[in-house]
């Protein structure tokens, strides 16, 4: 009985060494990364809660499987075959786990690319931690499927460790297996992913302007027109509109001169709309508009009644 307790030491000490053997092989900046940071670490410097998840189940199950065959090693007192009995319920945790992370990088990269959304890097002097990082959006600000995600998450892994020590201690050769993963834990985090996903798919930055220049053109008047702001996209993904007119280049060349940029929009307006009247100029990129800048057309001099 007590004998088999190493089975449980063995396998965290094999963990052990992975970890002590990451940290002095990779080390962060000149520094050692005590907590395999690196690991769940997106692109733009910050903690990636997909990566962490797929990472954190990645380093139970191998526990689980290596303590297991530890102990039965022991029990058996001979060199048994490797664990190939893994249940149905951790092959789901794993392969949710991958796809969390998979449809997480998918969506982010994809808005990226079509300039949906933003990215910005982590500053140098930005002092959040990486585990503020994982339960908060790229603002710094808590972001509830997160942490959602996190406690089911945390819960599952607890009873799992759980259940695993139970049955290495338990000395008995039969019951050292890796045991079923309780199924309303598994819906449960089936769910959570969902919302974390969901929320990842339908997040987007918002289009918005700061500034146009001219703020006011002559009624009939060719005039070139800057607009400036974050998150415009481009001519393929978005539409510009002033007043009732739609400003897009698209394949057939049509409309107005158009040159689009993420922060800046050049476009020429001929003037051609009703005088001394305040138009609004908006962005709308995908689904979401921009809040308007005003445009006054006004009526040039001596053309008055």
């Amino acid at each position: 009985m007590e004998e088999a307790n190493w089975g449980w030491g063995a396998g965290a000490g094999f963990i052990s060494l992975a970890w002590i053997m990451y940290v002095f092989l990779f080390p962060k900046e000149g520094r050692k990364d005590f907590f395999m940071t690196r690991l769940w670490e997106g692109a733009d410097g910050r903690a990636s809660f997909s990566k962490f998840q797929f990472w954190l189940w990645t380093w139970i199950v191998v526990l689980g499987i290596f303590s297991i065959w530890i102990a039965r090693i022991i029990v058996a007192q001979d060199i048994v075959k490797p664990i190939d009995d893994i249940p149905e319920t951790v092959l789901g945790l794993l392969g949710l786990s991958v796809a969390t992370s998979l449809v997480a990088k998918g969506t982010t990269t994809l808005y990226l690319n079509q300039n949906l959304t933003r990215k910005p890097a982590k500053k140098p002097g930005d002092t959040t931690t990486p585990f503020q990082e994982l339960l908060a959006d790229d603002s710094g600000v808590p972001e509830l499927a997160k942490l959602q995600m996190f406690l089911f998450t945390l819960v599952a892994v607890i009873f799992f460790l759980i259940t695993v020590g139970d049955k290495i201690n338990s000395g008995i050769e039969a019951e050292l297996v890796l045991p079923d993963v309780d199924q309303s834990l598994l819906v449960l985090m089936g769910v959570s992913a969902g919302g974390y996903m969901g929320k990842k798919f339908v997040t987007r930055e918002r289009p918005s302007l700061t500034a146009i220049t001219p703020a006011e053109v002559l009624q009939g008047t060719p005039t070139t027109i800057m607009l400036t702001g974050r998150a415009l996209g481009n001519e393929k993904i978005g539409v510009l509109a002033v007043g009732p007119r739609l400003y897009k280049t698209d394949e057939d060349k049509r409309g107005a001169n158009v040159e689009w940029t993420d922060s800046i929009i050049y476009f020429d307006f001929d003037g051609n709309l009703p005088p001394n009247q305040n138009y609004k100029v908006e962005v709308v990129v995908g689904d979401a508009k921009s809040e308007p800048q005003i445009l006054r057309v006004v009526q040039p001099p001596g053309d008055g009644n």
